[in-house]
């Protein structure tokens, strides 16, 4: 009874056992399918954020490349664009570059040399200061242009190239003393006449009379010789000491490039000789020279012989032609007035009077013209 009853025992634990362990089959296969499913659920969400956000970085990436492929496109744009201009840009510096080379082949230099001692310009022009200076510079350029185009020539670029050399001190002097303009109106009238053409300007010198005849003589010398040069035009007409020079460039053969810009009535004789090829500027200089005492000794007197202007008859300075027992000094038999006080001779062959009588000399030159 008791091994039955330990048989069915037996038979009932290994039943409760072989259910027991069923059981917990059943839960470990359920606790697996449950973590399984949580995992896979759990890879599953992360499987979809990762293609999630590999989506959104695909969409960043492209258009990441769509916005450097425009950058790019346009880019290229640009450098092309700019290769373009480049070659624009070297096409106009060649062109500019040829240009310039026939400019300056074609570029005609026409110097202008004055001696501002003796040139003196206009009164007008000289009183109105830097106003007067600027139209002073007009009318030398115009006149200047104006000759050459009469002449007949066709200058692609004529470049006027104007230096007036002057002792500033002396000739300022003489035209404040001679109540041409005063100090000012000359500083002024230099300013205007340097400030209204680059290539126009005084030049001061020395006192001495040589010292701008040497710069002529030479700015002369070097200037005609110059290929680019198509004339040089010289203001010298009242001084016989540049004669020399001007005839040793006619010898050397540069008579068509030497051209007297003439200021004054009467040509000093030696340059009249020379025969240059002249022109005048009206209203430009004064015809007439100017001191600032007009019986001083200094005085140049003008040649009145010149071939360029041919000599005016002399005033008659008698009444009746002098008879044969008349002396020539005495001039006792003409019908000269009487003066008082007398004409002092002393002074007009000197300047100076000894009797101290300061109106011989106008009584003089009265008598003179009667």
């Amino acid at each position: 009874m008791s091994s039955v009853l330990d048989a069915g025992r037996s038979s009932g634990d290994r039943d409760g056992e072989e259910l027991l362990n069923q059981w917990r089959a059943s839960t470990l296969e359920q606790e697996g399918r449950f973590i399984l499913a949580f995992y896979l659920a759990k890879v599953a969400n992360s499987r979809e954020a990762l293609l999630k956000r590999l989506l959104e970085e695909n969409i960043k990436l492209k258009k990441q490349v769509t916005e450097l492929e425009m950058d790019n496109y346009t880019t290229r744009l640009a450098v092309g664009t700019l290769r373009q201009e480049l070659e624009t840009a070297r096409r106009e510096v060649d062109t500019c570059k040829g240009e310039m080379g026939n400019l300056q082949r074609n570029r005609t230099w026409i110097p202008v040399l004055i001696d501002g001692d003796g040139y003196i310009f206009n009164k007008e022009l000289l009183s109105k200061g830097e106003i007067g200076g600027r139209e002073a510079a007009s009318m030398l350029n115009s006149g200047v242009l104006q000759y050459i185009k009469s002449q007949g020539y066709q200058l692609s670029h004529p470049v006027i190239y104007t230096m007036i050399f002057l002792s500033k001190e002396l000739l300022e002097n003489i035209l404040v003393k001679s109540d041409t303009c005063s100090q000012d109106e000359f500083k002024w009238f230099i300013k205007g006449f340097s400030q209204a053409h680059p290539l126009f300007s005084f030049i001061t010198v020395g006192a001495s009379k040589e010292a701008a005849d040497s710069k002529i003589r030479e700015h002369l010398n070097k200037f005609i010789r110059l290929n680019e040069v198509h004339q040089v035009i010289v203001g010298v007409d009242h001084d016989n000491g540049y004669s020399a020079a001007l005839s040793a460039e006619l010898t050397a053969g540069h008579k068509e490039k030497l051209v007297l810009l003439r200021a004054h009535k009467v040509v000093a004789r030696e340059i009249a000789s020379l025969g240059l090829e002249n022109f005048w500027i009206d209203g430009l200089f004064m015809t007439e020279k100017i001191s600032s005492n007009p019986f001083s000794p200094r005085m140049q007197i003008p040649n009145l012989d010149s071939p360029l202007n041919p000599p005016e008859p002399l005033p008659r300075l008698l009444s009746t032609p002098p008879t044969q027992n008349s002396s020539p000094r005495l001039m006792k038999d003409t019908n000269l007035p009487k003066r008082v006080p007398a004409p002092c001779n002393f002074l007009y062959l000197t300047g100076k009077c000894n009797n101290g009588n300061s109106g011989a000399s106008s009584e003089f030159y009265r008598a003179l013209s009667s």
